[in-house]
Parts: C-alpha cells; structure tokens; sequence
C-alpha cells in the first residue's frame, strides 16, 4: 500500500519523464492506488497543482540547490517539486510535518543521501521563504510573470504582443486559479427547476450561470459524482464558454446538423437536446467517437449518428441546414483545467493547428447548404488560430460563406464579428467562436 504522497510522485516523475497528457496520467497512476477517496482527492490535488507551478516551484529549489540544478535527476527534482508545493501552496498539514513526510519519502525512493539534501534544501526554503520571491529577484516584468506564474517564456511573450504586459499578467493570474466544475442540466431527464432544488436538498452549494438558463456551478464535484446524477444522465460537465457554440448555432427540429470533430463529445450532447431532424457526429478518432455514443445513451438523448471520418475528407453527400465545427487546436485556452498543456505545446503549433483548421473549414463549407449556417469554435486563445485562421478561410473560400452578427444575448463576449471569452474577464475557459452563412 503506497501512501498518497508516493502515488503523486509516481505521476509527476511519469510526466517529467514522458510530458504525456496529466488526464490520463492520473486516470492510470490513481486506478492503482487503493485509498479512500479523501487520499485520492489528495494525491489528485497534489500531482494536478506541481504541474501548475511546476516552473515556480524549480525557481525556488534552484536558488536554495548548490550546485547545476538542471543536471539534478528528475526523480530528485520531482520529489522536491512535490514538497515545496505541499509547503507553499497546501495548508491541511502543518509545514514542518511536510517536511518530514517528504525527507521520509526521499530515503525510501532516493536514498539517505539524497534525503539529507531534501531536508537541507526543505528548512532552507522555510528560513528563506520571505526572501524568495520572484517579484523580489526578477527584473524582467516577462521573465518575472513567466515564472510567478509558472507559464513557458514564449507563451508570455506571444500574449504580450497580443494584449499588453498588464492583460497578460491578469490572464496568467486567473489561468492558474483552481478549476471551477459547470454543469449543463439536460432537460429531457429533468427539469431545471428540479435539478436546482436536488441540489438545494443535499445541501450542495451550486451558483446560476450568468448566461444560460440551464447551466449551474457547484463547488463540490465530487458530491455530483457520489450521488450517482452524471451516470443517471441528469446533467453532464461543460464549461460556459463550451457552450455558446451550440447555442449560437441553435438547431432546430427541423434541422440537418452535422458535428465536425465531435470528440469528447459535450457540445453534440447539447445540441442533441434540441431535437434536430438529423444529427451526425463525425471524429478521426474511433475510441473517442464510442465514448461520444456511450455518452448519447447515458444521457437517453433521442437519435444521433456516428460515422468516424477525417474532418479535410468528409464522407457525406448529404447537404446540411447546421455544421457545428469546433476544430483541433491548441487548447491554450482551457489550461486552467489541464496545467500540463503549458509544457506540452511549443511556439510554431498554433500555425501548424491552423493550417489544420483552414483545411477542415473548406471540407465542411462544401457540406453546407445553401441559407444554412456553421460555426466555427476553438479552446484557445491564439489569435493564430481564431482571427487568423477565419480570415485566411474567408480570403480562400469560393461557397459564398460570410459571417453573421450573433444575436444580441451574446453581447458579452463580442469582439467585433466574433465571440470571444478570457479567464480574467469572464471567469471561464478562453474560447473563440464566428458564425458562418452560406450565401
């Protein structure tokens, strides 16, 4: 039996190791551990928030550490990663009793030896902590957010450019807020009404969504999960800004709607919601379009087809009324929920992604018919991969496809012709969205 602390380890010496996706990291290093849901919540927390802070976090140890800290082992680095998170960051347990569980940990895992150094770099750090602040030490107002913050220096400096050095650094500072959990009500198994005053009956803390009737926030997701209501197909997760695509888009029943790169799924269930004529769901991906289906029937949504085909060579003769294209990006937008986005992407991806995107809007722009309507979405911020990538479509594109004006309830994230949402602003993941018409 391994204690929540060393499955931790497990994982984030895995991601240092690998840089694989923390998700299934952590779907795999806490399927073995066998512990009360408390410990998992625990070790879950703990691996989720190194990987937030992780560059903060090598900042502080490479100040106390005597000697080239990037040459240190990553099994050392990641052991101290854990233990300065849990000092600075955790406050369930007292520091020094931290401190003791982690110089433990380093004599089972690393050795006497290096658990010695642990302890000295560890009462080092609590000695110091006053003085070891990046705002302190760093000049540079990039390189000081880059590491306050714990985001990549090119990133920072890509969103300086967009939106200025004080944006940027409010931007930061809300990405790395603890993720908050929204839910999307499905009416056909229930009420709003209903759903609210259940959640008033087990005494779960929920907020109302500012912007759609039937979208709450509650505090406490695992309480959703123990009472079983994902699994009775009452409700399913989707963020706020997950949601305007379809609401923008919004099928009728008398629509033929398609969804292009319709894994993992949420915005299909949505749509599905409204009863179109006919509904489509097409993804590259065959293991995550059957986790779309076992989504459908979970829920006991009415229809939906599945057809697994890439977005550039669409199978359809078909023409369609409504095309749902929410494209494969970047998903710098949504790193609040997945921190380990920061360290798997790099500088040239948003054009690689939006050579993509332009290839996959032309595909479906030949599928569209003609009055009918598409939208274009994204989880990122980069404007390589929004703005950009729409107007090179536009400039390209011979199907007579324009851009329509939302309606007015979607005033608060429009910028100009598109639809936009940022973490500081709208305390939501960053996402993009455009209406297409044909002509």
């Amino acid at each position: 039996m391994i204690s929540a602390r060393e499955a931790a380890f497990n994982i984030v010496l895995q991601f240092e190791q690998e840089k694989a996706r923390l998700d299934i990291l952590l779907a795999g290093g806490l399927t073995d551990f066998k512990a009360d849901p408390r410990s998992r919540r625990f070790a879950r927390n703990l691996s989720s928030g190194v990987i937030r802070h992780l560059l903060y976090l090598d900042w502080i140890a490479r100040q106390l550490y005597r000697g080239k800290f990037k040459k240190m082992l990553g099994k050392t680095k990641s052991l101290l990663r854990l233990a300065l998170y849990e000092i600075i960051f955790m406050d369930a347990v007292p520091a020094r009793a931290s401190l003791n569980e982690y110089v433990n940990l380093a004599k089972k895992k690393l050795g006497f030896k290096t658990s010695q150094m642990v302890n000295g770099i560890l009462r080092s750090y609590l000695r110091q902590k006053e003085e070891l602040q990046p705002g302190k030490i760093i000049a540079d107002p990039l390189e000081r957010i880059s590491v306050l913050y714990s985001f990549p220096l090119w990133m920072v400096q890509r969103w300086e450019k967009y939106w200025g050095l004080e944006e940027t650094e409010r931007l930061c500072r809300a990405i790395n807020e603890p993720p908050r959990f929204d839910l999307q009500i499905n009416t056909l198994a229930i009420s709003v009404r209903d759903f609210k005053n259940m959640l008033d009956r087990n005494e779960i803390t929920f907020r109302e969504s500012r912007y759609f009737d039937n979208m709450v926030t509650v505090e406490d997701f695992h309480e959703i999960i123990a009472h079983g209501w994902l699994e009775q197909g009452f409700c399913s997760v989707q963020d706020e800004s997950a949601a305007i695509p379809v609401h923008v888009l919004n099928p009728q029943n008398t629509d033929l709607v398609l969804d292009i790169c319709a894994a993992p799924g949420g915005k299909y269930l949505q749509l599905l919601q409204n009863k179109p004529q006919m509904a489509v769901a097409a993804d590259i991906d065959l293991q995550r379009l059957k986790r779309v289906k076992e989504n459908v029937t979970r829920l006991k949504l009415p229809g939906g087809y599945f057809v697994c085909a890439d977005g550039r060579n669409l199978p359809f003769k078909t023409r369609f009324t409504k095309i749902l294209l929410d494209a494969p990006c970047s998903g710098l937008g949504v790193i609040r929920k997945h921190p380990d986005i920061k360290w798997r992407r790099q500088p040239e991806e948003p054009a690689s992604f939006s050579i993509l995107q332009q290839e996959i809007l032309q595909s479906a722009a030949t599928l569209l018919k003609v009055g009918g309507q598409m939208t274009y979405s994204t989880c990122t911020i980069d404007e390589t991969e929004n703005e950009d990538t729409v107007n090179a479509f536009l400039k390209n594109d011979s199907n007579g496809i324009s851009i329509n004006q939302p309606a007015e309830k979607f005033k608060p994230f429009e910028q100009g012709r598109f639809l936009r949402t940022f973490p500081q602003h709208h305390n939501t993941d960053g996402s993009f969205c455009v209406l297409f018409q044909k002509k």
